[in-house]
This record gives C-alpha cells, structure tokens and sequence, in this order.
C-alpha cells in the first residue's frame, strides 16, 4: 500500500511540474507581432506550377499561421538559432514593396509551411513561401522584445529561380 502511495505522489508531481513548464506555442504567444492583416482576411500565395508550368492551386495563409510564423522566427532570432540558416536577414534586391511600417529598416525572413497541420518550420523542406518581419530589439544581445510584420512573399510562379512575387492579403 505504501508503494502505491508514493507512485501516485511521484506521478502526480510530475504531473504538475510538466503542467507548470511552458510549452513551445505558449513561449511564441508571448511574442507581440505588430501590423497583422485583419483577422478576417488571408495572405494568399501562387501554387506550385504544374509540369506544363501552369499555376496550380493558391494557397491561404490565416493571420494566425503568419503570426506564428513571425513569433518562431523572432524567438529563434533571440536564440542566435538557426534551423537551415532560418532565420535571416532579407536584402530585398528586387525592391519587392512591403509594409510601410518597416520601409528603411533590416529586414529578416522566416519559412511559412503550406498544408492544414504544417504551418511553423521547424526544419527540413522550407518550401517557397516566407515571412518577412522587422526584429525590434538587437539578436545579437539576445535582447528582443518583438516585430513588426512585413509581408509574406513566395518563390512559386517567378520568371527568375530565386526570385520572390509578393503574396497579397485578400478576403
């Protein structure tokens, strides 16, 4: 009898410890994303060419999916982390035309994964798709605070391999 009591104690204190830990959602959460697009309203992005190169089906990004998107790449930026050289910084080359909030400042791009349950990169196949974002705070003394969303933008349908096309916010 006394063995199970001290079995449910253990079990029932890990329990509590692993209920009081934060979890990887809850941490990106705590990050304040700025300049989100309307709840209501989608980033949509080219599909995937089809062997003739006609575009395929586009693809819908919630405002949710592009805030955790930006919440990870932030949060691993504060990290000095990088999965696949993600996050970094964009030169923006091409002059692509984002948010007014971040005209003249670093910009920095993170992976957004097509599909219902893919959404936040965590490695391997980044796909054609990104956030853009301004980091507020300096990565290199791990002292960010949050971002500002830029715009989202897409490898799928260029002229150009590399190249990226603006993703538009629709309804």
């Amino acid at each position: 009898m006394q063995l199970l009591t001290i079995i449910l104690a253990l079990g029932l204190a890990l329990a509590q410890s692993a209920a009081a830990a934060p979890t990887e959602a809850n941490q990106l959460q705590s990050r304040a994303v700025n300049n989100l697009p309307p709840a209501d309203q989608f980033i949509v992005c080219a599909g995937k060419p089809d062997s003739k190169g006609k575009e395929g089906a586009k693809h819908r990004y919630s405002r949710a999916l592009v805030q955790q998107a930006v919440q990870k790449g932030i949060d691993n930026a504060n990290k000095n982390k990088q999965v696949n050289n993600f996050p970094h910084k964009f030169g923006n080359n091409k002059k692509l035309i984002f948010s007014d909030a971040c005209k003249g400042k670093q910009l920095w791009e993170y992976p957004i994964l097509r599909g219902s349950t893919r959404g936040v990169y965590t490695g391997g196949d980044q796909g054609g798709d990104r956030v853009v974002f301004v980091i507020n705070g300096d990565p290199a003394k791990m002292t960010v605070t949050d971002g500002t969303y830029c715009g989202t933008m897409t490898h799928e349908m260029v002229t150009t391999k590399g190249d990226f096309q603006i993703c538009p916010v629709e309804w």
